[in-house]
């Protein structure tokens, strides 16, 4: 696993997230992030849209994946855009304690509503947003061919 250098993000639950400008110069997380295109894909790791944000996840000073978290689809509300970990680190609830660090944080910093978004063909991707506590819905952006959930409100 690559270290990973950048700016403390969040950090909690064993999880630190590290803000990036770039995914980990990572084979496996590289892997973790095709996967998340398509079980087959064997392509090129595809790059982040321009308003996504990058976050190392790193666990016991090892990167381990990335978190990517965009602005909308509204006021004060955000979206998890993807989160990759490297296939011999899953099954630990990293992605999950990442996420929720990351909901802690951006709640401090003023947002009210968090979204995730997985792409259809991705059942682990589905599966995890559900397990992490995110209700499905009607998609928000149909042209992007994603199924979309959100975090219920308390």
């Amino acid at each position: 696993m690559a270290e990973s250098r950048g700016r403390l993000w969040a950090r909690g639950e064993g999880v630190t997230l590290i803000a990036a400008d770039a995914a980990p110069q990572d084979e496996g997380v590289a892997q973790a992030i095709r996967e998340g295109v398509a079980r087959s894909h064997r392509g090129e790791v595809l790059p982040a849209l321009p308003e996504t944000r990058l976050y190392h996840v790193r666990v016991a000073g090892e990167t381990v994946g990335v978190l990517g978290v965009a602005p909308g689809p509204g006021a004060r509300t955000v979206t998890f855009s993807g989160v990759a970990i490297a296939p011999e680190r899953r099954g630990r609830s990293i992605a999950q304690r990442a996420v929720r660090i990351a909901e802690r944080r951006l709640r401090r910093e003023g947002v009210r509503a968090f979204y995730g978004r997985a792409p259809r063909g991705n059942g682990r991707g589905l599966y995890f947003w559900l397990r992490a506590g995110y209700a499905p819905l009607h998609s928000l952006r149909p042209e992007d061919d994603a199924s979309w959930f959100r975090l219920p409100t308390p």
